[in-house]
């Protein structure tokens, strides 16, 4: 397994449309990033107002307020990890 800084979570970034699947009630972005992980097909997400939305590939990227966006595999020092 090897490590590549790239800072993977994107604050103020949106990704809107093709949404997989989107959850409720979710208390942070670490929450959404770890369902995403959960979900064999989602590979980034987005949190917003406590909605999870989970995507299956690096959609359109946009602006929001109080957006964040991340990918799957993604430590919480920004450190993405590839097997």
């Amino acid at each position: 397994m090897k490590t590549v800084v790239v800072g993977c979570t994107m604050n103020n970034m949106d990704r809107p449309y093709d949404d997989l699947e989107s959850h409720d009630n979710v208390e942070n972005q670490f929450q959404c990033q770890e369902k995403c992980k959960l979900s064999p097909d989602c590979y980034v997400w987005t949190f917003v107002s406590g909605i999870c939305y989970m995507k299956n590939e690096n959609t359109f990227k946009g602006t929001g307020d109080n957006v964040i966006s991340g990918t799957r595999e993604c430590n919480n020092s920004g450190i993405r990890i590839y097997p």
